[in-house]
């Protein structure tokens, strides 16, 4: 009978494992969308930009293209290469070929290459409207590029705000709480105590977002640590955000109130008042919770329901 109990012991752990990892995946999912539509919003309006472009180059003349019929030879370009053969190679000769391909008014439009001393016909130069398509492309294509370039920094870029915590803030969701000028990343680490977030913290920090939300200290109450110990491990958190990007703005999360043990809800309480006192001394962002109640948490009377 031990025995079983202890399997189903052992399976409920795994399955709240399981449970943590599969919200996780949810929240990086979600976020993974929000780029997507970000992505969507700046393509649309790239083609927005360079749609006057590209009428604009439509309209230009399109470049004229003149026909070498070198292996089609007619009797006289024949003649004309035999003429080339006879003449000494002490220089480049200009030979006129003339193109057996009629133009719209039935006239034979003479086609120039240059021979070589060798006898291999060089390429023809380019003609002055060749040379005038070219700089329309060009100036063109720069415009373009500056069109891009002008749309980007004009468009107001998005300020990132990640709250980051234990499991208690599993249920929030990113996407729902982002807007046109705010993307927020909601990353929650289950079971983290304020030494486990050391380490946590590190990778979103490296990215600099604009503001971070902490909420920590939840599985810390069960612990023998003192309520002043508690809070200096939060407080330390916030001083290791300012050394490693001092322009991201710090906003601590007082931990919620719970029900499922009273003498936790007493620390708890005395941890928060601590940190709210640092969090006034030193401009920092504070969030209370007085608006939750034991109504807005779980059948376990810790974590948040749907509510």
């Amino acid at each position: 009978m031990n025995i079983l109990r202890q399997e189903n012991a052992s399976l409920k752990v795994e399955n709240e494992a399981l449970k943590d990892s599969l919200y996780t995946a949810k929240f990086a999912l979600s976020d993974l969308n929000t780029k997507v539509e970000d992505l969507e919003h700046e393509k649309a309006s790239l083609t927005t930009t360079l749609k006057p472009y590209e009428a604009r180059f439509k309209q230009q003349d399109p470049p004229i293209v003149v026909n070498n019929h070198t292996n089609d030879e007619s009797p006289s370009s024949i003649a004309e290469r035999d003429v080339g053969n006879c003449l000494s190679y002490t220089a480049d000769e200009t030979i006129l070929i003339p193109d057996d391909q009629p133009d719209a008014d039935n006239k034979v439009c003479p086609t120039m290459q240059i021979r070589s001393r060798s006898g291999k016909v060089k390429a023809k130069p380019k003609s002055q409207k060749d040379n005038e398509i070219n700089q329309v492309e060009q100036q063109s294509s720069k415009q373009n590029s500056n069109a891009q370039r002008s749309d980007k920094s004009q468009s107001p870029k998005k300020k990132v705000i990640a709250v980051l915590g234990d499991s208690i803030i599993k249920n929030l969701q990113g996407w729902r709480l982002s807007d046109d000028n705010n993307h927020v990343v909601v990353k929650s680490f289950a079971g983290a105590n304020c030494t486990d977030m050391e380490d946590y913290l590190k990778p979103v920090v490296r990215k600099e977002p604009e503001n971070i939300i902490l909420h920590v200290g939840t599985n810390d109450l069960n612990k023998s640590a003192s309520p002043d110990q508690i809070a200096q491990g939060i407080i330390n958190l916030g001083i290791q955000i300012n050394q490693d990007s001092p322009q991201t703005s710090i906003t601590i999360s007082e931990i919620l109130p719970r029900t499922d043990k009273s003498n936790l809800l007493i620390k708890a309480s005395q941890v928060n008042d601590i940190v709210k006192k640092y969090g006034d001394q030193n401009k920092c962002g504070y969030i209370n919770h007085k608006a939750i109640n034991a109504t807005c948490l779980s059948s376990k009377g810790l974590h948040l329901n749907k509510k």
